[in-house]
């Protein structure tokens, strides 16, 4: 419905920017660098693309060997966004509260917020469905009395594309790693079939950063604004928001 009733290119933010020149210049070949028009670094050339995990360009550019770069990060932010709702009624069945799973993904599938950012090559809309289908499946180890290996690798496999996606990812590892180790029919070896995907390429990616930039995520400018200030930002636009229009923007 979004891709009939728009434009099929999407918004384009200055993180936008990023994301393409990284996924363009994969296609190059060059590896993960964005151009210092699109960069946050001084400099003349191309910089090296850190302060974002990478799956992101990696997808858009796996997808533009059919389709062009900003298309195919359309295709992905919009796919995402119409699996969401999905995703709700599935993590509600498995938390054995399908009531709750209908409402959520009818909420998201009329949210404004959710509209408005599935519009922009972003990663907000991605992340949370791989976040929720991980959710999903963890809560699924947890009513299991013995989960296969398979299962356990699926949701592995999922948080760690969410991970890769953004870093705050990595918040389901201490989660999943509770999940599992409270389970008596389940061990260590169960544990690191969790962990170490998200962790082996987090690491990986980490590592690589500081070989090209020495850091591990980017240097990232300080916010002036507080957290209460945020805070009293969110109450002002949630009412908003929450009402099936855009005042809020």
């Amino acid at each position: 419905m979004i891709c009939i009733g728009g434009s099929a290119k999407p918004g384009i933010s200055p993180d936008s920017t990023r994301y393409l020149g990284a996924a363009e210049s994969l296609l190059r070949g060059n590896g993960f660098f964005i151009h210092n028009e699109f960069g946050p670094f001084p400099g003349d050339g191309e910089n090296p693309f850190v302060l974002w995990p990478p799956l992101f360009p990696i997808i858009i550019a796996l997808l533009s060997f059919v389709f062009k770069p900003i298309v195919a990060a359309r295709i992905i932010v919009t796919g995402s966004f119409a699996l969401l709702p999905a995703a709700m009624i599935h993590l509600g069945r498995n938390a054995r509260s399908p009531l709750a799973g209908r409402l959520s993904a009818a909420f998201i599938a009329v949210s404004p917020i959710m509209a408005f950012s599935s519009w922009f090559v972003w990663t907000e809309i991605p992340f949370t469905l791989f976040a929720v289908i991980s959710l999903a499946l963890l809560i699924r180890i947890n009513r299991e009395s013995n989960p296969r290996n398979s299962l356990i690798l699926i949701c592995a496999i999922t948080t760690a594309m969410a991970v890769l996606t953004r870093y705050i990812g990595v918040v389901l590892l201490p989660l999943g790693y509770i999940i599992i180790r409270e389970k008596k029919s389940l061990g260590w070896r169960q544990i690191l079939l969790y962990l170490s995907p998200a962790i082996v390429l987090l690491s990986a990616w980490v590592i690589r950063n500081s070989m090209v930039s020495g850091n591990l995520s980017g240097e990232r400018t300080a916010s002036t604004i507080g957290f209460f200030e945020n805070l009293s930002s969110f109450f002002n636009l949630m009412p908003n928001a929450l009402l099936f229009g855009l005042p809020s923007f």
